[in-house]
């Protein structure tokens, strides 16, 4: 069986690795039916109980959407807030602490 690693499996896995290192789960993922050159993503964060939507650029440049045309740069190398990144990160409850 030939499979052909393309770029769009490539941005994938890289879309699925940064929504898991932070907690998140892929809901969607596929090119920007607006732009083909694109990528748009879904991913679901508990944490806050919402959907964050990305669009993510073949140059691998995340931008997460807001919504009334407004967008966020997003960093793809996961900075917790208190190392000067602007992801949050989430406290570990008293069994995860007891655990490490």
């Amino acid at each position: 069986m030939d499979e052909r690693i393309t770029s769009f499996k490539v941005a994938r896995v890289e879309f699925t690795m940064f929504c898991e290192i932070r907690g998140w789960t892929v809901e969607y993922f596929s090119n920007n039916p607006k732009n083909y050159r694109q990528y748009y993503a879904r991913c679901y964060v508990p944490e806050k109980a919402d959907t964050y939507h990305f669009i993510i650029t073949l140059a691998g440049k995340y931008y997460r959407l807001l919504g009334n045309k407004k967008w966020e740069p997003y960093e793809y190398v996961y900075k917790p807030a208190d190392a000067g990144g602007d992801q949050h990160e989430t406290e570990p409850t008293g069994d995860e602490a007891e655990r490490t």
